[in-house]
Protein backbone atom coordinates (compact mmCIF):
# COMPACT_ATOMS: atom_id res chain seq x y z
CA UNK A 1 0.00 0.00 0.00
CA UNK A 2 3.04 2.32 0.66
CA UNK A 3 4.00 2.05 -2.85
CA UNK A 4 0.99 3.27 -4.27
CA UNK A 5 0.85 6.12 -1.87
CA UNK A 6 4.36 6.75 -2.94
CA UNK A 7 3.75 6.65 -6.58
CA UNK A 8 1.17 8.94 -6.15
CA UNK A 9 2.18 11.35 -4.15
CA UNK A 10 5.39 11.32 -6.70
CA UNK A 11 3.65 11.06 -9.91
CA UNK A 12 0.18 11.44 -10.11
CA UNK A 13 -1.05 14.63 -9.96
CA UNK A 14 -1.73 17.42 -12.72
CA UNK A 15 1.24 19.92 -11.29
CA UNK A 16 3.23 17.19 -12.00
CA UNK A 17 2.34 16.72 -15.47
CA UNK A 18 2.86 20.35 -16.08
CA UNK A 19 6.28 20.42 -14.81
CA UNK A 20 7.25 17.47 -17.01
CA UNK A 21 5.78 19.43 -20.09
CA UNK A 22 7.79 22.30 -18.80
CA UNK A 23 10.83 20.04 -18.67
CA UNK A 24 10.31 18.94 -22.02
CA UNK A 25 10.07 22.21 -23.33
CA UNK A 26 12.98 23.26 -22.11
CA UNK A 27 15.17 20.77 -23.52
CA UNK A 28 13.08 21.87 -26.81
CA UNK A 29 14.45 25.45 -26.19
CA UNK A 30 18.09 24.44 -25.55
CA UNK A 31 18.52 22.33 -28.68
CA UNK A 32 17.39 25.14 -30.62
CA UNK A 33 19.99 27.45 -29.16
CA UNK A 34 22.16 24.78 -30.14
CA UNK A 35 21.13 25.60 -33.81
CA UNK A 36 21.97 29.29 -33.26
CA UNK A 37 25.17 28.21 -32.41
CA UNK A 38 25.99 26.95 -35.84
CA UNK A 39 27.74 29.28 -38.48
CA UNK A 40 27.38 28.83 -42.11
CA UNK A 41 29.38 28.92 -44.29
CA UNK A 42 29.03 29.47 -47.79
CA UNK A 43 30.54 26.87 -50.42
CA UNK A 44 29.33 28.39 -53.24
CA UNK A 45 26.89 26.85 -55.80
CA UNK A 46 23.43 26.27 -54.72
CA UNK A 47 24.68 26.01 -50.91
CA UNK A 48 23.57 29.86 -50.53
CA UNK A 49 19.93 28.85 -51.12
CA UNK A 50 19.95 25.75 -48.59
CA UNK A 51 21.38 28.21 -45.87
CA UNK A 52 18.79 30.78 -46.42
CA UNK A 53 16.01 28.23 -45.83
CA UNK A 54 17.71 26.77 -42.69
CA UNK A 55 18.66 30.25 -41.39
CA UNK A 56 14.68 31.42 -42.34
CA UNK A 57 13.40 28.22 -40.03
CA UNK A 58 15.88 28.68 -36.86
CA UNK A 59 14.25 32.32 -37.36
CA UNK A 60 10.61 30.62 -36.86
CA UNK A 61 12.16 28.53 -34.14
CA UNK A 62 13.47 30.88 -32.33
CA UNK A 63 9.68 32.74 -31.79
CA UNK A 64 8.94 32.27 -28.08
CA UNK A 65 5.61 32.29 -28.79
CA UNK A 66 5.38 28.91 -30.50
CA UNK A 67 3.79 25.60 -28.76
CA UNK A 68 5.77 22.29 -28.51
CA UNK A 69 3.22 21.46 -31.32
CA UNK A 70 3.91 24.54 -33.53
CA UNK A 71 7.64 23.59 -32.98
CA UNK A 72 7.08 20.12 -33.98
CA UNK A 73 5.52 21.13 -37.33
CA UNK A 74 8.10 23.03 -38.13
CA UNK A 75 10.95 20.62 -38.06
CA UNK A 76 8.51 17.73 -39.50
CA UNK A 77 8.66 19.45 -43.14
CA UNK A 78 11.22 17.25 -44.98
CA UNK A 79 14.26 18.32 -44.98
CA UNK A 80 15.74 20.24 -47.84
CA UNK A 81 17.15 17.55 -50.57
CA UNK A 82 20.89 17.51 -50.05
CA UNK A 83 21.52 16.82 -53.94
CA UNK A 84 19.83 20.03 -54.86
CA UNK A 85 22.22 22.26 -53.14
CA UNK A 86 25.63 20.67 -53.97
CA UNK A 87 28.42 23.26 -52.96
CA UNK A 88 31.35 24.11 -55.84
CA UNK A 89 33.65 21.53 -56.04
CA UNK A 90 36.65 24.22 -56.14
CA UNK A 91 35.27 26.06 -52.70
CA UNK A 92 37.20 26.14 -50.03
CA UNK A 93 34.89 26.29 -47.57
CA UNK A 94 33.17 23.40 -48.65
CA UNK A 95 33.79 20.91 -45.73
CA UNK A 96 32.64 23.80 -43.33
CA UNK A 97 29.64 24.12 -45.29
CA UNK A 98 29.01 20.18 -45.28
CA UNK A 99 29.94 20.04 -41.82
CA UNK A 100 27.73 22.89 -40.10
CA UNK A 101 24.85 21.11 -42.50
CA UNK A 102 25.17 18.37 -41.14
CA UNK A 103 25.26 19.46 -37.42
CA UNK A 104 21.58 21.13 -37.92
CA UNK A 105 20.45 18.26 -39.62
CA UNK A 106 21.28 16.04 -36.56
CA UNK A 107 20.34 18.87 -33.92
CA UNK A 108 16.85 18.73 -36.19
CA UNK A 109 16.52 15.56 -35.79
CA UNK A 110 16.96 14.99 -32.21
CA UNK A 111 14.10 18.01 -31.84
CA UNK A 112 11.82 15.72 -33.75
CA UNK A 113 12.23 12.87 -32.11
CA UNK A 114 11.77 14.68 -28.27
CA UNK A 115 8.53 15.74 -30.00
CA UNK A 116 7.19 12.65 -31.59
CA UNK A 117 4.43 12.07 -29.38
CA UNK A 118 2.23 14.63 -31.83
CA UNK A 119 3.02 12.26 -34.27
CA UNK A 120 -0.65 11.09 -33.42
CA UNK A 121 -2.39 14.34 -33.73
CA UNK A 122 -3.29 14.92 -30.09
CA UNK A 123 -2.85 17.52 -27.55
CA UNK A 124 -0.07 16.24 -24.93
CA UNK A 125 -1.45 18.31 -21.66
CA UNK A 126 -5.06 16.89 -22.39
CA UNK A 127 -3.08 13.33 -23.00
CA UNK A 128 -1.65 13.34 -19.96
CA UNK A 129 -5.14 14.35 -18.33
CA UNK A 130 -6.48 11.80 -19.48
CA UNK A 131 -3.81 9.22 -18.74
CA UNK A 132 -4.25 10.87 -15.14
CA UNK A 133 -7.91 10.15 -14.79
CA UNK A 134 -7.23 6.78 -15.89
CA UNK A 135 -4.10 6.22 -13.31
CA UNK A 136 -6.34 7.00 -10.74
CA UNK A 137 -8.84 4.73 -11.65
CA UNK A 138 -6.09 1.92 -11.69
CA UNK A 139 -4.79 2.69 -8.51
CA UNK A 140 -7.93 2.59 -6.70
CA UNK A 141 -8.83 -0.90 -8.06
CA UNK A 142 -5.12 -1.80 -6.73
CA UNK A 143 -5.67 -0.33 -3.68
CA UNK A 144 -8.77 -2.58 -3.18
CA UNK A 145 -7.16 -5.20 -4.36
CA UNK A 146 -4.18 -4.85 -1.86
CA UNK A 147 -6.67 -4.68 1.00
CA UNK A 148 -8.77 -7.93 -0.12
CA UNK A 149 -5.59 -9.80 -0.49
CA UNK A 150 -4.48 -8.72 2.96
CA UNK A 151 -7.55 -10.14 4.76
CA UNK A 152 -7.00 -13.46 3.09
CA UNK A 153 -3.87 -13.55 3.44
CA UNK A 154 -4.79 -12.97 7.44
CA UNK A 155 -7.23 -14.82 7.62
CA UNK A 156 -5.54 -18.35 6.33
CA UNK A 157 -2.22 -17.05 7.86
CA UNK A 158 -0.27 -17.09 4.22
CA UNK A 159 2.12 -14.78 3.63
CA UNK A 160 4.88 -14.58 0.56
CA UNK A 161 8.96 -13.74 1.31
CA UNK A 162 8.05 -10.23 0.63
CA UNK A 163 5.32 -10.05 3.12
CA UNK A 164 7.51 -11.52 6.01
CA UNK A 165 10.12 -9.04 4.79
CA UNK A 166 8.07 -5.97 5.34
CA UNK A 167 6.73 -7.16 8.20
CA UNK A 168 9.75 -8.02 10.07
CA UNK A 169 10.85 -4.40 8.92
CA UNK A 170 8.07 -3.28 10.00
CA UNK A 171 8.55 -4.72 13.76
CA UNK A 172 12.30 -3.49 14.15
CA UNK A 173 11.43 0.01 12.62
CA UNK A 174 8.48 0.47 14.97
CA UNK A 175 9.82 -1.29 18.31
CA UNK A 176 13.38 0.53 19.22
CA UNK A 177 14.12 -2.31 21.93
CA UNK A 178 13.97 -5.27 19.67
CA UNK A 179 16.68 -3.37 17.10
CA UNK A 180 18.57 -2.22 20.03
CA UNK A 181 18.45 -6.08 21.33
CA UNK A 182 19.61 -7.80 17.82
CA UNK A 183 22.65 -4.51 17.23
CA UNK A 184 23.99 -5.90 20.67
CA UNK A 185 23.35 -9.43 20.13
CA UNK A 186 24.78 -10.41 17.24
CA UNK A 187 28.52 -10.65 17.44
CA UNK A 188 28.91 -10.12 12.84
CA UNK A 189 26.19 -10.50 10.30
CA UNK A 190 27.52 -12.33 7.21
CA UNK A 191 26.16 -11.47 3.98
CA UNK A 192 27.14 -13.08 0.90
CA UNK A 193 25.91 -12.11 -3.41
CA UNK A 194 26.10 -8.89 -1.91
CA UNK A 195 25.99 -7.36 -5.51
CA UNK A 196 22.02 -8.35 -5.12
CA UNK A 197 20.58 -6.87 -2.46
CA UNK A 198 17.37 -5.20 -2.72
CA UNK A 199 16.76 -1.87 -0.74
CA UNK A 200 14.63 -3.85 1.58
CA UNK A 201 17.43 -6.21 2.53
CA UNK A 202 19.68 -3.22 3.08
CA UNK A 203 17.08 -1.21 5.40
CA UNK A 204 16.37 -4.54 7.20
CA UNK A 205 19.83 -5.44 8.04
CA UNK A 206 20.67 -1.66 9.41
CA UNK A 207 17.67 -1.83 12.17
CA UNK A 208 20.09 -5.43 13.33
CA UNK A 209 23.91 -4.03 12.83
CA UNK A 210 26.20 -2.52 15.06
CA UNK A 211 29.69 -1.68 12.61
CA UNK A 212 29.91 -5.92 12.26
CA UNK A 213 29.38 -6.41 8.58
CA UNK A 214 31.01 -8.80 6.57
CA UNK A 215 29.68 -8.73 2.79
CA UNK A 216 31.05 -9.93 -0.10
CA UNK A 217 30.08 -9.57 -3.79
CA UNK A 218 30.84 -9.02 -7.22
CA UNK A 219 28.86 -6.19 -8.41
CA UNK A 220 29.87 -7.57 -12.13
CA UNK A 221 27.93 -10.39 -11.37
CA UNK A 222 24.42 -9.15 -10.04
CA UNK A 223 21.43 -11.00 -12.03
CA UNK A 224 18.51 -10.50 -9.61
CA UNK A 225 17.11 -7.13 -10.39
CA UNK A 226 13.88 -8.51 -11.57
CA UNK A 227 13.56 -9.35 -8.28
CA UNK A 228 14.30 -5.93 -6.74
CA UNK A 229 18.82 -6.08 -6.81
CA UNK A 230 20.13 -3.11 -6.26
CA UNK A 231 23.79 -3.58 -6.82
CA UNK A 232 24.21 0.51 -6.47
CA UNK A 233 24.07 -0.21 -2.88
CA UNK A 234 27.26 -2.62 -3.84
CA UNK A 235 28.85 0.02 -5.33
CA UNK A 236 28.53 3.11 -3.59
CA UNK A 237 29.15 1.29 -0.74
CA UNK A 238 32.61 0.61 -2.31
CA UNK A 239 33.23 3.70 -3.21
CA UNK A 240 32.22 5.37 0.57
CA UNK A 241 34.56 2.94 2.00
CA UNK A 242 37.56 4.30 -0.38
CA UNK A 243 36.68 7.68 0.20
CA UNK A 244 35.89 7.86 3.58
CA UNK A 245 37.54 4.70 4.75
CA UNK A 246 34.12 3.89 6.87
CA UNK A 247 35.00 -0.02 6.32
CA UNK A 248 37.96 -2.01 5.38
CA UNK A 249 38.04 -3.35 1.75
CA UNK A 250 39.50 -6.78 0.23
CA UNK A 251 40.07 -7.03 -3.11
CA UNK A 252 39.54 -10.49 -3.88
CA UNK A 253 41.77 -10.34 -7.30
CA UNK A 254 42.94 -13.72 -7.76
CA UNK A 255 41.23 -15.82 -9.80
CA UNK A 256 41.76 -19.75 -9.61
CA UNK A 257 39.39 -21.21 -11.70
CA UNK A 258 40.15 -19.59 -15.11
CA UNK A 259 42.74 -19.46 -17.72
CA UNK A 260 44.69 -16.95 -18.33
CA UNK A 261 43.25 -16.37 -21.69
CA UNK A 262 39.46 -15.99 -20.02
CA UNK A 263 40.59 -13.28 -17.29
CA UNK A 264 42.33 -10.96 -20.36
CA UNK A 265 39.17 -11.49 -22.27
CA UNK A 266 37.16 -10.08 -19.15
CA UNK A 267 39.49 -7.89 -18.05
CA UNK A 268 39.29 -5.78 -21.30
CA UNK A 269 35.53 -6.14 -21.13
CA UNK A 270 34.61 -5.48 -17.60
CA UNK A 271 35.45 -1.76 -17.91
CA UNK A 272 32.56 -0.51 -20.65
CA UNK A 273 29.96 -2.68 -18.88
CA UNK A 274 30.34 -0.18 -15.85
CA UNK A 275 29.46 2.87 -17.96
CA UNK A 276 26.19 0.76 -19.61
CA UNK A 277 24.42 0.21 -16.30
CA UNK A 278 25.86 3.71 -14.47
CA UNK A 279 27.33 2.28 -11.72
CA UNK A 280 29.85 5.07 -10.49
CA UNK A 281 32.64 2.90 -8.52
CA UNK A 282 36.32 2.02 -9.61
CA UNK A 283 34.97 -1.50 -8.87
CA UNK A 284 34.71 -2.14 -12.97
CA UNK A 285 38.17 -1.17 -13.35
CA UNK A 286 39.69 -4.06 -10.87
CA UNK A 287 41.68 -6.35 -12.62
CA UNK A 288 41.58 -9.61 -12.15
CA UNK A 289 44.82 -10.96 -11.87
CA UNK A 290 45.34 -15.35 -12.92
CA UNK A 291 46.11 -17.43 -9.78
Amino acid sequence: MDVLDNYEKRYVSVDNYNLAYDKLEEIVRFKINKLNDIEFYSAGGKSELLIKILEDERDKLNDITNSLEDIYKIVNTPFPNGNSYKADPNDSDKDLYKSSKNDYKNIRTEIKELLSIFELGIDLKDAWKTSLYFELVIRDILRELFIKMNEFKTEHAIYSFSDIDLEALRILKENKEISDYYKNTIKEILIDEYQDTSDINSLLVSYISNNNEVVVGDVKQSIYRFRNANPSIFSNRYTEYQKLSTGTIVDLKENFRSRSEVINLVNNIVPALGKDISLESDFFNIKMEYG
